[in-house]
């Protein structure tokens, strides 16, 4: 599937030409549909990613950005960063050279 297809599909939801159960199956990334009934356009369309390094390969980023994003937005960072002060405190406290 494209998406193109998939932009079709919501555009036809939006307008009220198929349904919700047809919108749901147009793509494997719509998760679920909260349904306004008076406006489908006003509608929620949920959608699930596999990973956080999917999602941001969607929006478009490059590989470096991607990787940057997932190591810098994650909660579980395995690398450590250091600014200048927290350098210089060590080295003061007797840490490093």
């Amino acid at each position: 599937m494209n998406a193109g297809d998939s932009f079709f599909a919501l555009k036809n939801y939006a307008k009220g030409k198929i349904s919700k159960y047809e919108l749901l199956d147009s793509d494997p990334l719509i998760h679920d549909v909260i349904q306004d009934s008076s406006n489908p356009a006003q509608s929620i369309v949920k959608l699930r990613f596999d990973n956080d390094t999917k999602f941001l390969e969607s929006l478009g980023l490059a590989e470096d950005d991607v990787w940057a994003a997932a190591r810098f937005g994650s909660y579980y960072d395995p690398y450590e960063y250091y600014d200048s002060y927290q350098i210089k405190q060590d080295f003061l406290e007797g840490y490093g050279i």
